[in-house]
């Protein structure tokens, strides 16, 4: 399968209660390795900081996911994650303060793809690429990973999408609903008043 991931690639921090700690790539970036290590044909465009960018481009192409489509900005973002004995986790964002979502081009790469799977990312550009790639690629999927608060904020994007990668939280997050018979149901009713 030829897969086409478009990310912001953080780094994970996880902290224990040992008080040990460990980090890896994060974001579309470690979603691009494990579909390469299954054989896909994986191409990365991902936004990602100085700071990190000469180690990750190393270890992807060691992964084998073809990473013509970094675009470099100041720093990465960092992902902190507290967990805790009951394996909930407690995190924080550390987001750096810069104007890194520039897209001059978008690669021919991902136009050649059966699979595009986004993660968030400023609209403008969802749009942009999803309106480009849309007559040559077959699936679009989003994971909207607990970024927006409401449903409305993605609707742009259904026309799109094939697929909408949700866990329980992020489906209660967006519904507004602890219970999840209200949140299908409002998510059905949703859909169906955009449809």
């Amino acid at each position: 399968m030829k897969m086409g991931i478009v990310s912001e690639t953080v780094e994970d921090i996880f902290l224990y209660p040992s008080g040990s700690a460990s980090a890896r790539i994060g974001g579309g970036s470690f979603t691009a390795q494990v579909s390469a290590m299954y054989g896909n044909d994986t191409f990365l465009l991902t936004w990602i900081g100085e700071d990190l960018a000469p180690a990750m481009t190393s270890t992807l192409t060691e992964s084998g996911v073809h990473v013509q489509g970094m675009v470099r900005s100041s720093r990465t973002a960092k992902y902190i994650m507290k967990t805790q004995a009951n394996d909930k986790r407690d995190t924080t964002i550390y987001s750096p303060d810069c104007p890194k979502y520039k897209l001059e081009k978008i690669p021919d790469e991902l136009m050649q793809k059966d699979v595009l799977l986004f993660y968030p990312l400023p609209m403008d550009i969802l749009l942009g690429i999803m309106s480009v790639c849309k007559p040559n690629v077959s699936i679009f999927a989003f994971d909207p990973q607990s970024s927006y608060e409401d449903l409305s904020e993605i609707e742009p994007l259904f026309p799109y999408l094939s697929y909408i990668l949700l866990n329980k939280q992020e489906l209660q997050g967006l519904c507004g609903y602890e219970e999840l018979e209200k949140c299908f149901s409002s998510f059905a009713s949703f859909i169906r008043g955009i449809l």
